[in-house]
């Protein structure tokens, strides 16, 4: 089952939105009508990738690594 909820409405749902994408369910964040994350139980999420997404670099507290402005690769977006 998929839900799909404007950010306003989802925003002090939180905790029971979590429950349900740990159960399973497929949960949808839009704002202004455009979808904008999804929720996923994390076990789920780490089956669906052959390779983490690299972290920003954290040397310089001030600024994020050059990886951190590169797109997000498709294969992290695919439902």
């Amino acid at each position: 089952m998929k839900t799909i909820l404007d950010i306003r409405t989802a925003e002090p749902q939180l905790k029971e939105l979590v429950a349900q994408a740990e159960a399973g369910a497929k949960i949808v964040i839009t704002r202004d009508g455009k979808a904008v994350a999804r929720l996923l139980p994390v076990a789920q999420v780490s089956r669906s990738r052959s390779k983490p997404m690299p972290a920003p670099s954290h040397s310089d507290h001030h600024s994020a690594g050059e990886e951190y402005f590169e797109p997000i690769p498709p294969e992290y977006l695919a439902e």
